[in-house]
């Protein structure tokens, strides 16, 4: 019920809350246990990603400044959300290995990105996935 969301985040940021995350607007799909965690993921990430996105921004005034998002496109500072930023830093390094290997050459590769506690596998094949 959109409309019962849309009235409870206009209280809450009434009484003060800052960050109000609505499943509305976080993440419009009918499923509703994925939606529901969604939206507490922004929730809980949105305000200490804000901050973050904040001080970058003070430090480079006039700047066009662009995040990597989970789906390996950008998006403007200003919009960049919690939920938007959980595989970003996997899906940048797919769209950086995709360049590198195409300046060495190379058309399809297989990339390895191991870190301290997971590791992620992708295959490139001449073009990226759309899902």
């Amino acid at each position: 019920y959109t409309a019962h969301e849309a009235a409870v985040a206009r209280i809450a940021r009434e009484i003060g809350f800052t960050q109000v995350s609505t499943s509305h607007e976080t993440s419009p799909m009918m499923k509703l246990v994925a939606r529901g965690d969604t939206t507490v993921v922004d929730a809980y990430l949105s305000p200490i990603l804000r901050r973050y996105v904040d001080q970058v921004a003070s430090e480079l005034p006039g700047v066009n400044l662009q995040f990597m998002q989970s789906n390996g496109g950008l998006t403007d500072a200003r919009a960049f959300q919690g939920k938007d930023s959980i595989l970003s830093g996997p899906a940048g390094g797919i769209v950086g290995m995709v360049r590198a290997s195409r300046l060495a050459g190379f058309e399809k590769i297989i990339g390895f990105d191991m870190g301290g506690t997971s590791t992620d596998v992708s295959h490139y094949a001449g073009e990226f996935e759309r899902v």
